[in-house]
């Protein structure tokens, strides 16, 4: 059996680099569809963290993986809509709904 796809979904999960580099921390990480969750607040507004976030982003790109960005407006909408934001990005990467 299939585990459902939320125990999937594992909070502060690292990509690991192929280089032995340090692996990028990200909100939500599924490894098996190479899909992750950043939640961006109000603290991701100062430009240290922008430019830290740049570094994330780029580097979760690179390891391959598809990064989904969540704002506060998203989570005030529901789960639903949160859902809405992350499937097509885990459909790209081969998840199919039941």
């Amino acid at each position: 059996m299939v585990p459902a796809l939320t125990e999937r979904l594992t909070p502060n999960f690292p990509i690991e680099g192929s280089d032995g580099s340090p692996p990028v921390w990200v909100d939500l990480g599924c490894l098996c569809f190479r899909t992750c969750v950043e939640y961006e607040g109000a603290h991701h507004l100062t430009p240290e963290k922008q430019a830290s976030d740049r570094v994330r982003d780029t580097l979760t790109a690179e390891r391959g993986w598809l990064q989904v960005k969540i704002y506060a407006g998203d989570l005030s909408r529901g789960p639903s809509w949160v859902a809405s934001r992350v499937a097509p990005a885990l459909r790209r990467n081969g998840w199919s709904p039941r």
